[in-house]
């Protein structure tokens, strides 16, 4: 068994005084996916399968791979019926 190198104590303090980033320094750019760099990624090192890679790049593209997109929360749950 590994020997923790902080104490409880130290953690504990990681956890109610985490290191944050001041998000009013932030900026993000977004911009085209690089297409062939996703596809190595996937495919070539993850081996997940092409033909789904293929259509989730086409879907990423087609809805504006370097627009930021802002989900609803009802996206994330079926509708109850």
């Amino acid at each position: 068994m590994k020997k923790l190198e902080l104490g409880l104590n130290e953690i504990r303090n990681l956890f109610h005084n985490p290191d944050v980033v001041d998000v009013e320094n932030v900026k993000i750019n977004f911009k085209p996916p690089d297409v062939e760099g996703l596809k190595q990624y996937l495919i070539g090192e993850l081996s997940f399968n092409e033909e789904r890679v293929d259509k989730g790049i086409t879907k990423l593209i087609k809805h504006g791979g370097n627009k930021p997109i802002q989900k609803s929360i009802t996206n994330f749950f079926a509708p109850v019926k």
